[in-house]
């Protein structure tokens, strides 16, 4: 898991366990930076009992495929992940 996503998850856990917790953000602004966060299962159910899953999976794209590629950028390697997510859960 991202480190940022890290110490979220931890300020959430401790708050919920009654910690007065306070998050400080580094970056001037919050923006859109064009890169993508994957979360697998493990990942979704430990935020689905900190509360906060389903807001997050309400503005994500579920992840259907994966692929390896070559440095010429073919695809040296393709794989479904929709079984994989039906088995452990996550995504809509």
């Amino acid at each position: 898991m991202h480190t940022g996503l890290k110490s979220f998850a931890a300020a959430l856990a401790l708050n919920w366990s009654g910690v007065d917790v306070r998050v400080y953000e580094r970056a001037p602004r919050l923006e859109a930076l064009g890169a993508g966060i994957t979360l697998w299962s493990n990942a979704l159910h430990v935020l689905a009992r900190l509360g906060v899953a389903d807001a997050l999976v309400a503005r994500a794209n579920a992840l259907e495929r994966g692929e390896t590629r070559r440095v010429d950028g073919s695809v040296l390697v393709g794989f479904d992940l929709r079984p994989l997510v039906r088995e452990l859960g996550g995504g809509r």
